[in-house]
């Protein structure tokens, strides 16, 4: 009977899967009403297996509510899987106060002695966000340049202001020297609540996720490449210098056609000049006869 005691209180008091992070809680702040797409990254080895994102507002996973798997929308949620690059996004819109609390990416493993894989982050939803971008999605091209603007309030003047890549974690300072940064890369505080990043030749691997760090808030930045950008672009430079060079070519005919008239006229002037010539000498000469 002792065994099965044990068994049965065993059981009776396993509280589920726990938390299991390899990284610190991310903590995000957005605006009243406004929207917010959230990167989860994960293994490869997971590509099959189901994500999912769920909230409590008391930072307790064990209790935390399943808002949808992916490629599902459930109310105001959305979760997208995007498996050849291992990531899936969580897309929250018309965010309220009573949205604010703990969030957590999850996939699932397996059993129920099996911890799925999930990374915590907290969100606060204010009036007016601490922490912010002008636009969460920019977009360039190959060899390009693209520029971003974080905002961040007065209480956070003096913190730790970075540009991070979510995908390796590599991260880009405000006035660091250090060399092993990269050059293409320039970030600069104008000490007035906000800072700019402007990353210049840009390659097809600098896709991806971004986030602007000031002390311990994020906000998430995607950074797409456009082809069609760039195609717009040759075809229309290929269009103007198209334009210049027919209107060359006009002009040239234009000139050569008024040349050619110019000389059709004095031509004509000169024929008719000596056919006149011919035609009073002629006369002289039947005159003089008679």
């Amino acid at each position: 009977l002792m065994p099965w005691i044990i068994s049965f209180d065993l059981f009776f008091f396993y509280p589920g899967p726990e938390c299991k992070t390899g990284s610190a809680s991310r903590l995000l702040t957005v605006q009243t009403g406004g929207s917010l797409i959230i990167p989860c990254y994960y293994n490869r080895k997971y590509t099959d297996h189901k994500k999912y994102c769920c909230f409590d507002a008391r930072s307790a996973y064990n209790y935390c509510s399943i808002l949808a798997y992916a490629n599902e929308t459930k109310g105001k949620v959305s979760v997208i899987d995007h498996p050849d690059q291992s990531f899936f996004t969580v897309t929250m819109r018309n965010l309220q106060y009573e949205d604010t609390g703990a969030y957590w990416c999850v996939v699932e493993i397996g059993g129920i002695f099996q911890p799925d894989e999930n990374e915590q982050l907290h969100l606060t939803v204010q009036s007016a966000p601490d922490v912010s971008v002008m636009s969460s999605s920019v977009s360039g091209h190959e060899g390009g340049d693209i520029s971003v603007q974080c905002f961040y309030s007065s209480g956070y003047q003096d913190k730790l202001k970075q540009w991070c890549r979510y995908k390796d974690k590599s991260c880009y300072t405000v006035r660091r020297t250090n060399t092993s940064q990269n050059s293409s890369v320039q970030i600069s505080d104008d000490g007035r609540r906000s800072f700019t990043v402007l990353t210049t030749g840009l390659r097809l691997t600098d896709s991806g996720w971004y986030f602007c760090s000031v002390g311990d808030l994020q906000a998430p930045v995607q950074l797409n490449f456009n082809p069609l950008s760039f195609l717009i672009c040759f075809l229309f430079v290929y269009l103007v210098l198209l334009l210049i060079f027919c209107l060359l070519v006009n002009l040239f005919l234009l000139i050569f056609l008024l040349f050619l008239s110019r000389d059709a006229t004095a031509l004509s002037y000169t024929t008719t000049v000596s056919k006149n010539t011919n035609q009073t000498a002629s006369s002289e000469e039947q005159q003089n006869k008679y």
